[in-house]
């Protein structure tokens, strides 16, 4: 069970390198003002590929955008976006990292993050899958939607 407070709701959104723009115009329809919401972005990027997102996005609103760093607690009012190459998850309440050793999934598992999320927390998460690679998400979006969460 979550250690996170109640009325905090997680926005897991799982996107392909090439998803910059739709990034960018999903953070503009974020409130202004941060409020119970905690946004964790699991992108699909090569281990030796460099995010600047952060520095691209964080113009755009007044949110605290972070790389994620191993069991780190979402706080609302802030997007986490995971490091190049590395699988993103939800347990007892914390984000995990670990590098992906599986070559058959994409890297980060966007099935991982949801499922997690729909585990840790059920009705207070929303998964959107932007782009993905294959078929990676549709069943961490079924897995959120038993669980009472939003898709």
């Amino acid at each position: 069970m979550s250690t996170l407070k109640d009325e905090t709701f997680i926005v897991g959104i799982g996107a392909s390198a090439g998803s910059l723009e739709f990034i960018k115009e999903f953070i503009l329809t974020l409130p202004t003002k941060p409020t119970n919401i905690a946004v964790v972005l699991a992108q699909h990027r090569s281990a030796e590929y460099t995010t600047h997102i952060h520095h691209i996005i964080k113009v755009h609103k007044p949110w605290t955008i972070e790389v994620v760093e191993d069991r780190v607690k979402p706080k609302p009012g802030h997007i986490y976006i995971n490091p190049s190459g590395e699988d993103l998850w939800l347990e007892d309440g914390i984000l995990h990292l670990k590098t992906s050793s599986d070559a058959t999934t994409a890297t980060p598992s966007i099935d991982r993050l949801f499922e997690s999320l729909a585990n840790e927390i059920g009705s207070r998460c929303v998964g959107i899958i932007l782009s993905g690679t294959g078929k990676d998400g549709t069943l961490g979006a079924e897995h959120v939607k038993n669980h009472n969460g939003h898709i």
